[in-house]
C-alpha cells in the first residue's frame, strides 16, 4: 500500500504520512490519452481524509497508483491537485511583524491541537502589544491587567475592547499555569478574541487612515 509525506489541512501536522485508503478512475478517463485518478488518502496522526488527483504518465511503472509500493510520484505518476489544501493561519493586516507572529504561533497550535500553547501565545499578543502601544510609560504599570486598564484610560482602546483583552489575559493565565488542561473551546475563543483585538486596535485605523489619505491626495490632483 502506498503512502506519501504531505501537510495535515485538519490537524495541522507537517510532513505527516498519509495511507492510500480508496482509488476511483474518473471520466473523462484522460488528458493527453493518460489516465487519472482520484486516491483517497488518510493522515496518520489525526485520520483526516484528503483527496488528491494524480495522472498517469506513459512511463508509469504500475497501472494505477494505489498499486505503488510508496510515493506514486517516484513511479511516474503526476498530482494534478489536492483538497482540502492546507492553509496558514491569515493573520490580520497592519499588524506589527512580532504581533502577527505571536498571533500565527496562537492560530497555528489551535489548529495542531496544542490547546494550552495557544492559549499562552494568544495572551502574549495583548501583553506585548500593550507594551508597544504604552511605549516609554510601560515600567510605570506593574503586570498586564493594569496596562490594559491604562490602554482604556487613555482612549486608545475601548471598554469593550478592554473586555475582551482581560479575557484573554485571564485565559491565558489559565492556560500557562492552571493544573487543568485548557479546553479546545477556551483556546479557540481565545483567538477568535485575539483576531478582533489585532482587527480593531491595529487593522481599522490603519485602513481608514489609508483611505483619508487617498482621498486627500484626490482632490489635490484636481486641485
Amino acid at each position: 500500500m502506498p503512502s506519501i509525506i504531505a501537510d495535515c489541512p485538519h490537524c495541522g501536522a507537517q510532513k505527516v504520512g498519509f495511507a492510500f485508503v480508496g482509488e476511483k478512475p474518473i471520466s473523462p478517463r484522460s488528458i493527453g490519452g493518460q489516465p487519472r485518478y482520484l486516491e483517497l488518502l488518510q493522515c496518520g496522526n489525526c485520520e483526516g481524509g484528503m483527496v488528491a488527483l494524480y495522472q498517469r504518465s506513459p512511463v508509469a511503472q504500475h497501472a494505477t497508483p494505489q498499486s505503488c509500493s510508496s510515493d506514486p510520484k517516484q513511479f511516474g505518476y503526476t498530482v494534478e491537485d489536492m483538497y482540502p489544501k492546507a492553509d496558514r493561519p491569515r493573520i490580520p493586516s497592519h499588524v506589527p511583524d512580532d504581533l502577527g507572529s505571536f498571533f500565527f504561533q496562537a492560530a497555528d497550535n489551535l489548529k495542531r491541537r496544542n490547546w494550552d500553547a495557544s492559549g499562552a501565545m494568544s495572551r502574549k499578543v495583548v501583553d506585548v502589544s500593550s507594551q508597544q502601544l504604552l511605549g516609554k510609560d510601560t515600567s510605570k504599570f506593574r503586570n498586564i491587567k493594569e496596562r490594559i486598564d491604562e490602554l482604556a484610560n487613555r482612549s486608545i482602546i475601548t471598554n469593550d475592547l478592554k473586555d475582551w483583552a482581560h479575557e484573554i489575559r485571564l485565559g491565558g493565565n489559565e492556560a500557562a499555569h492552571d493544573m487543568r488542561p485548557f479546553s479546545e473551546t477556551e483556546a479557540e475563543e481565545l483567538v477568535d478574541f485575539s483576531e478582533l483585538y489585532l482587527t480593531y486596535v491595529y487593522t481599522l485605523p490603519k485602513r481608514l487612515s489609508d483611505r483619508k489619505a487617498r482621498s486627500a491626495a484626490a482632490k489635490a490632483a484636481t486641485t
